[in-house]
């Protein structure tokens, strides 16, 4: 029993189905020849080694290669197999074909080849490479051997399936959804679920949902997203910036912190506008993600004025990397103390004369040049809005 899927216009039916129809006759002939070398249907014969050796003494590109990136690869030894994994199926498909489909799926080594074979010139392998493949797995006189290779974890899985593959081949043709593939052929997709529904959902009976359970799911339901967006516009938040915090999972903790602790109306608008939108990006470079308690205790800092959004993302990156210590620990390691107003007047003096002395001639630019030059001393350590203000005055 078999499926294909996938197929997109009715006239490629009968192309197809005459290319399951050869395939499957040749699966048979594959079943009758292993049950006359003496296997029967329940035997999983075979077994696999790691290779050692240095990619030099592989010919074939893709092995060498794989050696160098430290990837593994495995031999996998299959008894009595020769000439049949180079058996022709049907079109240009041999046996190896099959055992190339369950390692692109199940062991997820999609760049084709993803194996090569000792079993004559269609294995991919060169003359000296078969005879050092053969001498490495072992192979005595009618065995074959098929190489994967990869990442470690991986290759183990795609011995896995050879052999599960090989086994089939024994007992005739698997049960499997097929893939439709260009020129009519197939290709495998997944083996075909059995009495253990793959979608069971389809078999369980009707559950009633009663008024009273609607009644007590109320309370936990979350505010629809265009209520929270049009509350965040009411604190003053611009509406793409709410939009967008009002779609993110700690979007609770963003709203409460407005009535809890003394924003500055700037400095509450940037620095839950990156809270929200810098979420996803800083995850990425965080070891350990930040819970709702920490989230918490940065936004009070913000808001109590100990911490500056031009520090935030860096900080976010190092406390991910360091979650053992508390918000004080980490802003006393990046040293982030409060600068003074003596030691921001005389910054944004010296940045200012250093961008008149730096670009005379282009006085519109100067204080962007000033701005640049000031936060290089200041930045984490107070508003950069009141530094360009400040500046701006100045000029």
């Amino acid at each position: 029993m078999f499926e294909i899927k996938g197929v997109p216009r009715i006239p490629r039916i009968p192309g197809l189905l005459s290319y399951e129809g050869r395939r499957q006759d040749s699966l048979l002939k594959i079943k009758k020849e292993l049950n006359n070398r003496g296997f029967k249907e329940g035997d999983r014969p075979g077994d696999s080694v790691r290779l050692e050796l240095e990619p030099e003494k592989l010919q074939r590109p893709e092995l060498s290669a794989a050696l160098a990136a430290g990837d593994s690869i495995r031999a996998i030894r299959l008894p009595k197999s020769s000439s049949l994994i180079s058996h022709p199926l049907a079109m240009n498909k041999t046996f190896a074909n099959e055992f190339s489909g369950r390692v692109r799926v199940v062991a997820c080594l999609d760049q084709l080849p993803n194996i090569l074979h000792t079993d004559g010139e269609t294995g991919g392998l060169s003359e000296q490479d078969r005879n050092l493949v053969r001498e490495l797995a072992k192979c005595e006189s009618g065995d074959e051997a098929v190489l994967v290779w990869g990442p470690d974890a991986d290759t183990v899985t795609a011995v896995n399936e050879v052999l599960d593959r090989w086994a089939e081949a024994i007992s005739g043709i698997p049960m499997e959804t097929r893939q439709a593939m260009p020129l009519d052929v197939t290709d495998f997709e997944r083996i075909l679920p059995g009495p253990d529904r793959m979608y069971p959902d389809t078999d369980s009976p009707p559950y009633e949902i009663t008024e009273e359970r609607i009644q007590s799911a109320v309370p936990n339901v979350p505010d629809a997203p265009w209520e929270r967006e049009e509350r965040y516009r009411e604190m003053g938040l611009p509406e793409e910036n709410g939009r967008s915090t009002g779609n993110q999972p700690l979007r609770e903790t963003v709203r409460s912190s407005y009535g809890r602790w003394n924003h500055r109306p700037h400095a509450r608008r940037r620095n839950h506008y990156q809270h929200a939108q810098g979420q996803s990006s800083v995850k990425t470079s965080l070891s350990n993600d930040l819970d709702e308690s920490r989230w918490e205790a940065l936004l009070r800092a913000v808001g109590e004025g100990k911490l500056f959004r031009e520090a935030l993302l860096d900080l976010l990156k190092d406390w991910g990397n360091n979650a053992e210590l508390s918000l004080d620990e980490i802003l006393d390691k990046h040293d982030l103390q409060i600068a003074s107003n003596d030691e921001i007047k005389s910054t944004i003096a010296k940045s200012i004369e250093h961008a008149k002395v730096t670009r005379p001639e282009r006085p519109e630019i100067q204080p962007v040049i000033a701005m640049g030059f000031a936060m290089s001393i200041l930045a984490g350590r107070t508003e950069g809005h009141g530094i360009w203000n400040r500046i701006q005055d100045t000029f």
